[in-house]
């Protein structure tokens, strides 16, 4: 399928990556930052930031805004259906140091899964009917994103 070779080839840019940062907090939308380090020209002055994340940010960064979960010898470690005291940036920060070994569409158009060396597999269900599911972004510019459920999109 068409779509699956695209989806790829902007997908396998990021093997081998580190995640070197998590971008969360309460909720289920959150950032992956991968790949170099790029010094940002102003650094943000946001205190809910790691002081890393204040004056660098990832060469590609993954948005995720869809249903998610992470798991961990086939075990959920965490998801975004959270109770609303749940703060999820400790549990997400297992992904930070590790580097993804592959990035593999799930059959069917059900989602993505993100395999990194640390034994966590991040699943990213396409449930977002109105807004992309997921974003790619390198060098600070779009680069990729699923938008629809059944027929995703490259904009």
């Amino acid at each position: 399928m068409k779509q699956d070779i695209e989806l790829n080839d902007y997908t396998q840019e990021l093997n081998n990556l580190e995640i070197w940062e998590v971008c969360a907090g309460f909720g289920s939308r959150f950032y992956l930052h991968i790949g170099k380090k790029m010094k940002r020209e102003t650094p943000v002055k946001n205190e809910y930031l790691s002081e890393l994340l204040r004056e660098y940010e990832g060469f590609y960064v993954i948005g995720v805004t869809c249903a998610w979960r992470l798991e961990k010898n086939n075990k959920v470690v965490l998801s975004h259906i959270q109770d609303e005291e749940v703060y999820i940036t400790p549990i997400l920060e297992k992904l930070k140091g590790a580097k993804i070994l592959s990035i593999n569409e799930i059959p069917n158009n059900i989602g993505l899964n993100i395999v990194v060396n640390n034994g966590i597999t991040l699943t990213l269900f396409y449930d977002n009917v109105k807004d992309y599911n997921w974003i790619l972004f390198k060098d600070k510019e779009f680069y990729f994103g699923v938008k629809e459920f059944k027929n995703k999109n490259k904009e």
